[in-house]
């Protein structure tokens, strides 16, 4: 049992291995020098909080979840990539505060161009 106990602790600590930064680190930061940005996040898993900007539905395709930032260049949105968290942001409103889980996309012109992209797995 005790063998048990700790492969799950084990498994909890290494699973949360995700970077931890706000709305405006991710912008500022990618404002500052988009490689070294991309070296740090692209790809990886990232939590991000922040505060809701907007929420937008596409019919036939993927949402976004827009959080607000200082950074009058770049925007940041979630492409909310399941029903779970489509659900969960289409509830939220404008100046709610939120951590979103998923993968940064880095800098891509999707639906609006110069904005940064995460993938999002989950919405807390």
């Amino acid at each position: 049992m005790l063998l048990l106990i700790l492969f799950v602790l084990f498994y909890v600590v290494l699973k949360d291995n995700s970077l931890k930064l706000s709305a405006d680190e991710l912008t500022s930061s990618y404002d500052i020098n988009i490689n070294a940005a991309n070296k740090k996040f692209l790809e990886k898993e990232i939590e991000l909080t922040g505060e809701v900007k907007s929420f937008f539905q596409f019919e036939g395709e993927k949402s976004l979840l827009e959080l607000r930032t200082t950074n009058n260049e770049l925007k940041l949105y979630c492409i909310l990539i399941n029903r779970e968290t489509e659900e969960k942001a289409s509830t939220l409103t404008a100046g709610t505060n939120v951590s979103v889980f998923g993968k940064c996309l880095g800098i891509k012109d999707y639906k609006f161009p110069n904005s940064i992209y995460i993938e999002a797995e989950r919405i807390k």
